[in-house]
């Protein structure tokens, strides 16, 4: 029986994967092919910064927050005014009409049954 040999065996790793833009994952490669880098050694580092509770990196994280919450009320606000535009025009959706036609369609079996 052969034994199996583990390179990192006292050295615990955990796989991830992270989808990114293609043109910023290009850019990326190519800058750290340039300095000789991994994108394994950099986002080590990068990990290890953020655990650091590094100033510069609670900054960064607060804009990223900001910038999420403006996307989102924004979305909402679209969201809201589509909304007032339809019942301003007395527009109906596809999934009004569906419940609409099925509640009467219930209705009516309701009332066959009785």
């Amino acid at each position: 029986m052969t034994a199996i040999k583990r390179s990192d065996f006292f050295v615990q790793r955990k796989g991830i994967h992270v989808s990114i833009d293609k043109e910023l994952n290009r850019k990326l490669r190519v800058k750290l092919y340039e300095n000789n880098l991994s994108i394994q050694e950099v986002f080590n580092e990068f990990v290890s910064f953020v655990l650091s509770d590094n100033k510069q990196f609670n900054k960064m994280t607060e804009t990223i927050i900001r910038k999420k919450v403006k996307q989102e009320l924004s979305r909402a606000e679209m969201r809201t005014n589509a909304r007032d535009e339809r019942e301003s025009t007395g527009e109906i959706t596809q999934i009004d009409k569906d419940t609409m036609y099925g509640l009467i369609n219930d209705a009516l079996e309701k009332k066959k049954g009785t």
